[in-house]
């Protein structure tokens, strides 16, 4: 969970300057695994 958390912090400050298509294909990239994980981090005690 941690992990997601670090990912999703480090890219949302690129999310206000998406200008460029790889730079927004990553932001959404990094949020959809931060989901992913958080998900599978959810069944863990």
């Amino acid at each position: 969970m941690k992990r997601a958390l670090i990912t999703i912090a480090a890219v949302t400050p690129m999310l206000s300057g998406c200008h460029a298509v790889m730079y927004g294909n990553l932001a959404v990239l990094a949020i959809v695994v931060g989901i992913f994980m958080g998900t599978l981090s959810l069944g863990r005690d």
